[in-house]
């Protein structure tokens, strides 16, 4: 239930690591997501995993771009963060764990929609127009049970739409 910010990208779950203590986060705008420095550490020398199963590779340890762009805040039911004394069948400086929600024996759901709009935003103090930026992101999720108490079932969609044009500024060019 922690809001995130919507800055011309889609909600990355990884962003609430810089919450923790002990943790810097940066970003990288070519990366389009966010990653993190643990206790003063170089960055991506921390180890990303899903229920407990790596999403790196040696290549790219600590690298956010597959859980940022494949698993949506939506179905993250809970995330663990461990910046010392990590347990020896871990690897890294620092360690996320992501746990995905699951389905139960009741049957639950939800729709949702974050948006940006122009006509929402406040113009800036020099340009007098303001410029175009629309920011849409929106799903659902559904969860239950096939078969109760032994089968159960979890869904998600997630959408996004994004269309900005650019800032207008004034220059000064001198003669």
């Amino acid at each position: 239930s922690l809001p995130l910010a919507m800055n011309a990208g889609p909600r990355d779950p990884t962003a609430f690591v810089a919450l923790v203590p002990g943790v810097q986060a940066l970003s990288s705008q070519a990366a389009g997501s966010s990653f993190a420095s643990f206790n003063g550490g170089q960055p991506y020398m921390n180890e990303v995993y899903v229920e407990g199963i790596p999403m790196t590779n040696a290549g790219a340890q600590g690298e956010t771009r597959n859980l940022a762009y494949s698993v949506s805040v939506e179905s993250v039911d809970q995330f663990q963060v461990e910046t010392n004394n990590s347990p020896a069948e871990y690897q890294g400086q620092g360690i996320e764990n992501y746990t995905i929600k699951s389905g139960s024996n009741k049957f639950h759901g939800a729709a949702y929609e974050y948006f940006r709009n122009t006509i929402l935003d406040a113009r800036g103090y020099f340009p007098t127009t303001r410029p175009v930026e629309k920011q849409n992101e929106f799903g659902g999720r559904f969860g239950g049970y096939i078969w109760r108490d032994k089968l159960f079932f979890f869904g998600n969609y997630d959408g996004f739409r994004y269309r900005a044009a650019s800032n207008p500024t004034t220059q000064s060019v001198p003669n």
